[in-house]
């Protein structure tokens, strides 16, 4: 995932900046991208370039496994309510890929 945000510069030298924006490149390598992250409810996982389905495990700062979900076509949304405040890893895995991203709880 990338970040991105414009410079602005007017006419008089005055300079502004635009939000921070992300992109994912999709250059059909392999990529997981979870959003939005911090989270407070529902958290979207896609799994770009993956070869079937493929599952997610969240599991949070002890090791203990809070949710597991089984992927439907590259994608899924995770109940994240109920959960914690503090930091959780998103394990997706399917035959020949595994990723790791850390989410946010808010």
């Amino acid at each position: 995932m990338n970040y991105y945000r414009l410079k602005l510069v007017n006419v008089s030298g005055v300079n502004s900046y635009s939000n921070v924006v992300t992109a994912t490149v999709k250059s059909g390598s392999f990529t997981v991208e979870a959003y939005p992250n911090p989270v407070s409810q529902l958290l979207t996982v896609k799994a770009y370039g993956a070869t079937g389905n493929g599952s997610v495990t969240i599991t949070d700062a002890t090791g203990k496994m809070v949710r597991v979900v089984n992927m439907d076509n590259g994608q899924v949304q995770i109940n994240m309510e109920g959960l914690a405040q503090g930091m959780y890893l998103l394990k997706y895995a399917d035959d020949q890929h595994t990723e790791v991203i850390k989410v946010n709880k808010q």
